[in-house]
């Protein structure tokens, strides 16, 4: 029977009708960089807020090597719990954003925890290939480059992370960015889809 034709099921299906939906969220700083770069407009790249000067270490000095207790293991201002509220999606993308100048194959590893309230107990969450960890590597041939900036690519089984439900997200390091150059301007982006 199609869809549009009038009638009943012979059975109770249980079934409810969907539609597709597809969000259009913009990126946001998960981890904020220790040195925001300025452009010329007074924007600074990186930071969580144009106003707030973060004075301890980004991405470039990890939290803990395997992060069991994100309440007390990541504490730094330059991570911070984000909320999407009731907003929608049930996916977190995350790219590492560094200088173009970075040598030595920029790669850090990243811990991803979620929760509903401050009063819930916060949850490892994992990513579409069931990793629990989320390493973002540079590829050169790959890697999108803005002028200054570099944007790693993302693959969907590694840089995708199921939230399970959660409303709140936090995101640690694991291991510090490696390679060489300005690390204190790199940090971490995430899009909620």
């Amino acid at each position: 029977m199609p869809l549009s034709a009038n009638g009943t099921f012979p059975f109770d299906t249980g079934a409810i009708f969907t539609t597709p939906v597809s969000l259009r969220t913009p990126w946001m700083v998960m981890i904020a960089a220790k040195t925001p770069i300025t452009q010329s407009n007074g924007d600074r790249i990186g930071a969580f807020n144009q106003n707030v000067v973060t004075t301890n270490d980004g991405i470039e000095t990890a939290d803990n090597a395997a992060i069991t207790d994100p309440i007390t293991q990541i504490v730094t201002d330059t991570r911070r719990w984000i909320s999407r509220g009731d907003k929608g999606g049930t996916s977190l993308i995350l790219r590492l954003v560094y200088l173009t100048a970075m040598t030595g194959g920029p790669s850090v590893t990243l811990a991803v925890f979620g929760r509903h309230s401050s009063n819930d107990i916060p949850v490892r969450l994992p990513t579409r290939g069931a990793n629990r960890q989320v390493i973002l590597t540079s590829n050169a041939t790959n890697d999108l480059v803005n002028g200054t900036y570099s944007y790693t690519e993302v693959v969907a089984n590694d840089h995708i992370i199921d939230m399970l439900g959660c409303t709140e997200i936090l995101v640690g390091v694991e291991s510090a960015l490696s390679g060489a150059g300005v690390k204190t301007a790199a940090f971490i982006q995430g899009k909620i889809i």
